[in-house]
């Protein structure tokens, strides 16, 4: 039996797609809040921003901000303003 070797091949295998981690709530007033977490680019360059709203539906979202293409996590904490005084809001 012989054995017969092809030609050389190179490749380069992809980063995990950017994510989000450890995010809460914080900095709560009558018509503020802010929403902190952890940014983690994975190498690709990446934005990020908070859609937020009175039910699961959202309707309102912040401006898209820069993370990067670093390869950690990148801690942000992104501010609301204008927000009802009394009222239970969702965020992601």
């Amino acid at each position: 039996m012989s054995t017969t070797s092809g030609t050389t091949t190179t490749f380069t295998t992809g980063d995990l797609p950017p994510s989000v981690s450890g995010t809460a709530a914080g900095s709560i007033t009558a018509s503020d809040a802010s929403i902190s977490g952890d940014v983690n680019p994975n190498r690709v360059a990446t934005t990020y921003r908070v859609e937020y709203g009175t039910t699961v539906a959202y309707g309102s979202q912040t401006t898209a901000v820069s993370a990067g293409a670093g390869a950690s996590a990148v801690a942000v904490s992104v501010p609301l303003s204008g927000l009802t005084s009394s009222t239970t809001y969702h965020a992601r």
